[in-house]
This record gives structure tokens, sequence and C-alpha cells, in this order.
């Protein structure tokens, strides 16, 4: 079994979360029968997003989500929006970057913070910004990590008890990043 670090599980969780939310009509956590296990009860850190179907001024369907938190969880998340709270310090969006997703649990130690977004900006200038945003902030940049053409890097500091994780992928001149924290709950500012 391959084991990750704690931040770049989570940044694989609001991946899903994301693709769940944003590409799947109907995605949602089943209620388990009596005796089975929740999706959600599993010793990972997920979220879900109550998105509600309307109509756009063409008559073409849209989604529109809210900030909600999962019942076996305390994981709060919304999509195409920042969760009031969001730790901003910690996880900065690059300037000129839309929010896809982002996601908040303070119930868990260490807490952990998620932000998706896109942009035009090159992997490399992404990587330059947010390499700059968490040395200022006392991390550490470790070696290496790519996966296939998903650019991946982490960060540590606190003798490794505090990781966040940047992936990006890149297609047709746009970028979607993904961030995963694993801090303090103190750090989540």
């Amino acid at each position: 079994m391959i084991r990750l670090p704690r931040a770049r599980r989570a940044t694989l969780a609001t991946a899903g979360i994301l693709l769940c939310g944003l590409t799947v009509v109907g995605c949602s956590n089943s209620n388990p029968q009596p005796g089975e296990t929740s999706p959600s009860s599993a010793n990972t850190s997920s979220a879900s997003s109550s998105a509600q179907p309307s109509s756009s001024s063409s008559g073409t369907p849209t989604s529109s989500a809210t900030a909600s938190e999962t019942p076996s969880s305390n994981v709060q998340s919304t999509v195409n929006a920042l969760i009031p709270g969001f730790p901003k310090t910690l996880l900065p969006l690059l300037p000129g970057a839309t929010v896809k997703l982002s996601a908040v649990d303070k119930s868990t130690t260490p807490a952990t913070a998620s932000l998706v977004g896109s942009t035009t900006s090159s992997s490399s200038a992404i990587v330059d910004f947010y390499t700059k945003a968490f040395k200022a902030q006392g991390f550490t940049a470790l070696p290496g990590g790519n996966v296939g053409a998903v650019v991946s890097k982490d960060f540590v500091r606190q003798n490794g008890q505090e990781s966040v994780n940047l992936s990006i992928s890149s297609e047709g001149g746009s970028s979607t990043f993904t961030l995963g924290a694993s801090v303090a709950v103190a750090s989540l500012k």
C-alpha cells in the first residue's frame, strides 16, 4: 500500500469532490442501510456540496452550490467561492485565479484545508507564486514529486508536522491547481 502525506490525500479528496460536485449529476453520499458503513465515515478527508439546479438567462440548466457540512464529519465546503472563514493567509488565492472549490475541517488533528482554482497562468508561474507564499510562512519545499503530466510539489514545516501539497494539471491554455493543507488548527489563518 502506498502511503501519501496527509496533505496529498486531502488534495486528492478535494479533487474528487470537485469532480463529483461539478461534473456528475446526482453525485451524492448514499444513505447506508442499517449495519452498513457510510462512505464518508471512512478514515479519509471528505466533503460534500449541496448543488441545486437552476436556469440561467439562456434557459440552460446551471448548478449553484452553498456551503455544507457532511453529517459524519465537520468538513465545510463550497463550490465557486471561498468558504466563510477560509484560511486565506495559509492558502492564498493566486492573483487572477478563479475559485472552483474550498473546504476546511478544523475538527481533526491536524486540521485540513483545501482549495481548487483555475487560471490561465503557466504551471511554472503557479509553482513560483506558491513557493514564495509558503516559504514566507516558514514552509520548506521538498524535492521532486511530479506524477506523470501533473505537477506536484510538497511543502513542510514544524519538523514535518504541517504540510501543504500543490498539484497542477494544464490543458489547452488553462491550468487547474489544487492545494491541500494539513496543519495545526492555530495555523488556519
